[in-house]
Order: structure tokens, then sequence, then C-alpha cells
């Protein structure tokens, strides 16, 4: 995938065969939204990060058990309730990079290590249409498209990548309004992102 005519023409007809796993994910984080019982997080958390492969547990012993009680102690659904009435697009980005900074803060706090990727979809799987998914293969393409065009506005500290992924995302999004898609799937462009870079799905 080259040019955005190969992303217009890949996100027409993007489609993964994880669909199964993300519904199980999606149903876990549905269903238990808050971050007050530990367990309960710790299941989420685990399920992410296993699943997506996120790595937190090269943060140390318990790293998915010890974030887990951090999330419940830190008033984490503070941030989520910044974030569920909100759309990805450019005026709602710089939000949804705070509060991705925020949980990668979290994560580092316990772990030792700038958990991006995990942050960003256990993010994900709690408001979908709000964070776009970060890993190598994602910003790899969307850096490809357009990163030239970025200005680096939300690559700030702790979170400078997904700064820049964020941003590559909105122009994305926009490209495709501009090309007659009215609301653009997130989960569709984070899809054609990961596939095209060699993620296989």
């Amino acid at each position: 995938m080259k040019t955005m005519a190969d992303f217009r023409a890949a996100y027409k007809h993007a489609s993964h065969t994880w669909e199964p796993l993300d519904k199980v994910l999606l149903d876990a984080c549905t269903s238990k939204p808050d971050h007050t019982d530990v367990s309960e997080v710790f299941a989420k958390v685990a399920l992410v990060n296993r699943v997506y492969r996120a790595n937190l547990h090269m943060g140390g012993k318990d790293a998915e058990w010890n974030l887990a009680k951090k999330l419940a102690t830190a008033k984490f659904d503070d941030v989520l309730t910044v974030l569920r009435p909100l759309t990805f697009a450019r005026e709602t980005a710089p939000a949804i990079v705070e509060a991705h900074g925020k949980l990668v803060g979290l994560c580092e706090s316990v772990t030792g290590r700038v958990a991006n990727s995990f942050a960003s979809k256990y993010l994900s799987f709690h408001v979908p249409d709000a964070v776009p998914i970060f890993d190598q293969y994602a910003y790899s393409s969307s850096w490809a498209l357009v990163g030239k065009k970025c200005s680096g506005a939300w690559a700030t500290g702790i979170n400078e990548d997904y700064g820049w992924h964020a941003e590559a995302v909105v122009l994305l999004v926009e490209d495709l309004q501009t090309h007659g898609v009215a609301s653009p799937s997130l989960k569709q462009i984070d899809i054609v992102l990961y596939t095209a870079r060699g993620g296989t799905g």
C-alpha cells in the first residue's frame, strides 16, 4: 500500500479473521466497564494483553495484576468518562491522545516500560469509536501514507509516537470523508493499517 488511492481501496474491502476474539474483548469491556473491582480489571487487562500480544509481562513479575491494582486505585474511570462521549476526529483527538498518555504513564509506573501498544488497545475496547490502535505495523503504515503531512502538534513526552500516529489517522479519516465516506470506521482503518505492513488477520 503505497498511495492514498491504495489506502481507500483497501478500506473498502478490509476484513479480519480475529473478529470473534474482538467480540469477546468488547463484551468483557462493555459488561464490566468500570475499574473498581481488581479481579474484574485484571481479567480485562490480561485478555487484551494476551490476545493482542502487548507484552506487559516483559515489565516484570505479575505485571498484569499490578497494573490492575493501579487502575483500580488511580480513579482511571475518570479518564474513561472523558472518552466515552467522543468519536475520533481532529477536534477530539487532543483529548484522546491525552487520555492515552495517562494510561501509558500508569503502565510505566508499574512496568517501567512505555506501553503505547497496550494502552491503545485497552482503551480501544472500552471506547472503540474514539481510540485508534497503535502498534509497529499500524504506525509504519500511517507514517508511510501521510507522516510528512503531520505537524507533530500532539507528539509530546511519553506519548510522542502515539501523538504522531493519531494525527496521521486524523488525516486518513479526513481523506476518506473527502472521497465520499461520511463516517469512516476507526476499526476498519485499524485493520487496513495493521495488515498493510505485514500484520496477519
